[in-house]
């Protein structure tokens, strides 16, 4: 899975969007050992992040 970006320890991945297998395009993120699935909204679909991480990420789905 290709890494597409990484910051203050925050690595988001993605795959290659797939309609037969994907519903929604989304993203993969990591974060001291946690996981987590966000859509490009920033909405968490799966998993869980520390609050101030996900807040980040949801920065980050916004200056895209």
């Amino acid at each position: 899975m290709p890494r597409i970006s990484m910051f203050y320890g925050i690595v988001i991945y993605m795959y290659w969007y797939d309609t037969k297998r994907h519903n929604k395009a989304h993203f993969h993120v990591r974060y001291a050992g946690d996981y987590a699935v966000f859509d490009f909204d920033g909405n968490l679909l799966d998993g869980k992040i520390p609050k101030r991480a996900e807040k980040l990420v949801k920065v980050w789905t916004k200056e895209r």
